[in-house]
């Protein structure tokens, strides 16, 4: 069952992924579960609003706050604890951890 619900959602975010991110402004934003969040706002991880037409989000706020709160990774040991968000060419904020690039080990390709 849950094989098939990941597959479902992985299906929905590749279907809305490819010609949704093909057009994002890299260079001025990091993708966020939450939005777009401007490079130069910077360790202020807050999102511009993704939809300006009010329509529904694919994951309301609600939803995103409590998997927030049962799957944060609390960082131990060797992890980057304090250190700030660092911007890259692709730029994605862990939702689990926002001071982690999700991005960060892809580079600019010719």
């Amino acid at each position: 069952m849950a094989t098939a619900v990941g597959r479902r959602i992985l299906s929905v975010v590749s279907d809305f992924s490819i010609p949704q991110l093909s057009n994002f402004d890299w260079d001025n934003f990091c993708v966020s579960l939450w939005g777009p969040v401007p490079i130069s706002s910077l360790p202020d991880v807050t999102a511009e609003p993704p939809r300006k037409d009010s329509g529904e989000l694919l994951f309301s706020k609600l939803f995103l706050d409590a998997c927030s709160s049962v799957y944060v990774v609390f960082p131990g040991g060797h992890e980057n604890n304090g250190q700030p968000f660092v911007s890259k060419h692709f730029n994605v904020i862990d939702p689990l951890r926002v001071n982690n690039n999700l991005g960060r080990s892809v580079s600019k390709g010719t």
